[in-house]
């Protein structure tokens, strides 16, 4: 009899006849990154039907599974990513206090910009206020699109900053920037939330 070779997507045979025993076949069987191969003799011969069990995948040529970024799921998938451009959750962002306008001093990404535009992530926790200024009567206060404060996040007036010149909060839509009430024409900073 004449060697036959079968090819399946995950599944190649070769069998032929053995002398008079039956049919014998060897198998190379291509899973997880591995080739296997084995002599079987069960004494029958495959038959088509096994075709309907093949899988989508495909196999590179030096026989490692490969498989597209669309056919990829990992527990990562539904995981979200802080944008590049937004302040770590859990910083104390640091303001310098001056009449003609915020100064950023930390974290690094904001340092020494004019009434820095403040990039945060919904839902995460933040610090923010300011330790020194220029002697005038500062407060902060974050406030949403219509101007009003929200969630009583505003400081009392003073002329030194410290402690009770910063405020604890969570990120959430509704914030659209920060102010300093005296002087809310020059000392605004935009807050946008990601």
């Amino acid at each position: 009899m004449t060697d036959k070779t079968y090819n399946y997507d995950r599944h190649e045979s070769d069998y032929s006849s053995n002398s008079g025993t039956g049919r014998r076949w060897n198998s190379r069987c291509v899973d997880s990154r591995r080739l296997y191969e084995s002599d079987v003799d069960d004494g029958t011969a495959p038959n088509d039907e096994d075709e309907d069990s093949t899988e989508d995948e495909t196999i590179s040529s030096d026989g490692d599974d490969t498989e597209s970024d669309e056919d990829v799921s990992t527990d990562d998938d539904h995981e979200t990513t802080d944008p590049i451009d937004a302040i770590k959750p859990g910083t104390r962002i640091v303001l310098y206090a001056e009449t003609a306008g915020w100064e950023g001093e930390s974290p690094d990404s904001i340092m020494g910009t004019s009434n820095p535009t403040l990039v945060l992530i919904d839902g995460k926790n933040y610090t923010i206020g300011w330790n020194e200024g220029d002697g005038a009567m500062h407060n902060l206060e974050i406030r949403d699109a219509e101007g009003n404060v929200g969630y009583g996040l505003k400081t009392d007036l003073s002329s030194e900053g410290g402690d009770d010149q910063f405020l604890e909060f969570t990120a959430n839509a509704a914030m659209d920037h920060y102010v300093c009430q005296p002087h809310s024409t020059t000392m605004v900073g935009d807050i946008q939330i990601k």
